[in-house]
């Protein structure tokens, strides 16, 4: 007989797997797609967590969390559902573009992976799980700064195809896309930063202060400038709420220490990186320039983003009822080969994502349903801003509740110029489900010590209430 501890130990396992050897997977081999391994991986995991989930609210009769982001989730997947149905391109809606495969199986394998790490793991657990995350992201940094300096660790054919024997034209890691190895690393090293800032155990202190070394040097080696906006703005947020709780002055030799490591690191890379990584850095503020001035190269910006936007707005007005179907924007957005010259370099490049996520969710699957994920997405920000005040951050689980918040507010804000993919996205998802898993924890911890102090209990009655 299955019990509820079975049914959590095995939902633990699952989750655990997509923070490891999910991350490393892939196929050396395939010259054209190593990383299509992961998508198995995803959908066999999410069945099995929607399957545990069925059996503990049906078996054990232990119903699921019930917090309001839950119905923004699942109006999305249901929006999801029927733009798929609806699409006219039905060879790619249900497993995606070949070289993306994020279709609506994809799409609803993230949401379940969010209920289940909301619904399957014990407050106690989530410790465990964010170490093997933070393990595993920062064995893919270090695997990225190999790459980034010319070595290819494991001799991955598919890189001598693509950069003969000159590894260092970009990295991928075991995550396929210097892109999305940078929206790994900023939710990750957010993570890693405020667990070490804030941290009170030695031990777990000093994992937590590799872990962000390993996990800052990937960063750096991405060069990718949305990731590293990310990452700055989620550090602001952290700085304003340690101001704001009176903590700076207690931590603040946590606070040096991690500034001068990442500065130091900084500066090595740049200094060994022939250019690569000044060159990044200065084209932040060249872009800002060009803005500023309504130069004609205005849609280069943002390595092309802008000619990318500017094209693909106009079709949230053709498509803003269901959509086009998810991951069939290479189908509807306007492949112009004499532009693409122009812009690219290169007339027989396909564009086939949005490089924003918003108006990836809008084109694909309809305005409603980017309406949908937005309300998601602000009322999981509503839910953390709530409580900030109220956060002890002395206390183990209030800091993690803290560190998940900004990581994945890390994660949506480099989201505005980057595109969500298999190999990344069920960690953004699993990361929020942890956040909102705690968060109702604590809420409900609040309203018993509130129930306490309404009532007046004598500390019998507090006994008696606490083994109800």
């Amino acid at each position: 007989m299955i019990f509820g501890k079975d049914i959590e130990d095995i939902g633990f396992i699952f989750l655990c797997i997509l923070s490891s050897f999910f991350l490393f997977i892939y196929d050396p081999y395939d010259i054209y797609l190593p990383f299509v391994c992961k998508s198995p991986i995803l959908y066999v995991s999410s069945i099995t967590l929607l399957f545990l989930m069925y059996l503990k609210c049906n078996i054990q009769k232990e119903g699921e969390v019930n917090i309001l982001p839950n119905k923004a989730a699942a109006i999305y997947a249901a929006l999801i559902l029927i733009s798929s149905f609806f699409s006219k391109y039905q060879e790619l809606v249900y497993f995606g573009h070949m070289q993306r495969l994020e279709g609506c199986l994809a799409l609803l394998s993230y949401i379940i992976i969010y209920f289940a790490a909301l619904n399957l793991i014990k407050t106690k657990r989530i410790y465990a799980l964010l170490h093997t995350l933070l393990a595993s992201s920062s064995i893919v940094a270090l695997i990225g700064v190999l790459e980034f300096y010319g070595h290819n660790p494991f001799m991955q054919a598919f890189k001598v195809i693509r950069k003969g024997f000159n590894y260092k034209g970009a990295i991928y890691s075991t995550i396929g896309n210097q892109n999305f190895i940078g929206s790994l690393m900023c939710l990750a090293l957010l993570l890693s930063m405020i667990l070490f800032i804030l941290g009170k155990n030695k031990l777990h202190k000093s994992f937590f202060f590799i872990y962000s070394l390993c996990l800052y040097s990937g960063l750096i080696v991405t060069r990718t400038r949305s990731a590293w906006i990310g990452t700055f703005l989620g550090s602001g947020i952290l700085l304003f709420i340690l101001l704001r709780h009176k903590m700076l002055i207690k931590v603040w030799k946590s606070v040096i220490l991690v500034a001068i490591c990442f500065t130091v690191i900084t500066f090595s890379i740049s200094i060994t990186s022939e250019g690569r990584i000044g060159n990044k850095f200065l084209g932040i503020f060249k872009d800002f320039i060009v803005v500023a001035q309504g130069s004609e190269d205005i849609e280069q910006l943002g390595s092309n983003r802008i000619y990318i936007w500017k094209n693909s707005i106009p079709l949230l007005r053709e498509y803003y009822l269901i959509g086009s179907g998810p991951d069939t924007f290479s189908r509807v957005f306007p492949q112009n080969q004499e532009a693409h010259k122009r812009i690219f370099g290169n007339p027989d490049i396909t564009i086939d994502k949005a490089h924003n996520e918003f108006i990836q969710i809008g084109v694909t699957t309809g305005i409603f349903s980017l309406f949908a994920y937005l309300s998601f997405i602000c009322m999981i920000i509503y839910s953390n801003g709530k409580v900030i005040s109220k956060l002890n951050l002395s206390n183990t689980y209030d800091i993690i509740i803290l560190a998940t918040g900004i990581g994945c507010a890390g994660y949506i804000l480099q989201s505005f110029f980057n595109i969500s993919v298999v190999a990344v996205a069920p960690i953004y998802w699993m990361v929020i489900g942890l956040n909102q898993n705690l968060l109702f924890k604590f809420n409900q911890d609040t309203l018993f010590i509130e129930d306490i102090k309404k009532e007046q209990f004598t500390n019998e009655n507090i006994e008696e209430y606490a083994q109800i």
